[in-house]
């Protein structure tokens, strides 16, 4: 079976509100059998879920530093299952795991009230989604559970978490390991099941890899390994993470045709709203013509008829004068 990781990111506070990130080796588990439910999505809905988590860590690949495929490669070490279409695994986004045996849901509502269900125990190490990010570690980077449990934004998170731990290892399968634990019988398992699905999505033969992987030793104890700090490194990769999350929440945008379409909507409306004012505009400055000109004809007419009673008046005196004249 896919084992899960537990995140060896724990976060310290510092002066001034700031948040260091510390990496911490953690325990990991077993992730179990999809919950029964699962199996009543057809084809296509198990189609399109699986596509999710493919979708996003294939984006952040290309966003991030990050090589081709070792995205993917985790998420399916992660949150694989199998996938009798497909004959492979595949990864999984509504996938929760916790101290144990995780489970697979068939929707992220399913997979939300299970981790609900957790917290209302007191449970606080809960992995959520396609790369399996720990709540307890690294919830304070998102804005709730269910942002966590995006597959955009979780992959997001993950290249961030990626990238950090690339900085102190020799190489990106090293890094690979370490996502998982830095305990080195731990860190070799792991690195080794990674690199087995890397190099099956670049091509190469897949051995059965779901099927074929010994049982990872049981007796190993938990350790917990601390790192130099170094600020000036964790604050550019927060800035950084900031940006993917940005980008991300966009890209769910312009991707969720309910969004769209409620963009769409806002965009018809503004439009709508815009062509009544300059139909109100323009009805005002209409009728601020009329009355002008309406004005000025008074103001013509008033003229003539002043004009024609003083000429009036001329004639009526002129014609008394000759009428005095002759009389």
């Amino acid at each position: 079976m896919i084992k899960n990781m537990k995140p060896c990111w724990k976060p310290f506070s510092a002066g001034m509100g700031a948040v260091i990130l510390v990496l911490v080796c953690v325990t990991q588990t077993q992730a179990s059998t999809a919950a029964p439910d699962i199996s009543t999505m057809t084809a296509a809905e198990t189609e399109r879920t699986h596509q999710l988590c493919e979708r996003a860590t294939s984006r952040w690949e290309r966003i991030s530093e990050v090589p081709e495929k070792l995205l993917q490669a985790i998420s399916m070490t992660e949150s694989g299952r199998w996938s009798a279409t497909h004959k492979r695994v595949r990864a999984w986004p509504w996938t929760v795991t916790s101290g144990g045996p995780g489970a697979y849901f068939p929707s992220k509502a399913a997979a939300m009230r299970e981790v609900r269900r957790l917290q209302a125990k007191g449970v606080q190490n809960i992995d959520v989604g396609c790369m399996q990010v720990n709540m307890q570690y690294h919830g304070h980077e998102f804005r709730s559970v269910e942002d966590a449990m995006d597959p955009d934004i979780n992959a997001a998170y993950a290249a961030k978490f990626l990238i950090r731990l690339r900085e102190n290892a020799g190489s990106w399968g090293e890094a690979a390991g370490h996502y998982h634990s830095f305990t080195p019988e731990r860190t070799t398992y792991y690195r080794g099941k990674v690199e087995k699905f890397w190099a099956s999505l670049n091509g190469q033969p897949n051995l059965g890899l779901a099927r074929r992987m010994a049982p990872e030793p049981e007796d190993t104890p938990s350790t917990y390994t601390i790192a130099p700090i170094d600020r000036a490194r964790t604050a550019a990769l927060n800035a950084r993470f900031k940006t993917l999350k940005t980008a991300a929440r966009e890209l769910r945008n312009e991707l969720d045709p309910d969004v769209k379409r409620a963009r769409q909507m806002e965009a018809w409306r503004n439009a709508r709203g815009r062509s009544e004012q300059l139909q109100h505009l323009l009805a005002v400055s209409q009728a601020e013509m009329q009355a002008r000109r309406q004005r000025e004809l008074a103001e013509f007419t008033k003229e003539d008829r002043e004009e024609s009673f003083a000429e009036a008046r001329r004639r009526q005196l002129a014609d008394w004068r000759a009428h005095r004249a002759t009389n």
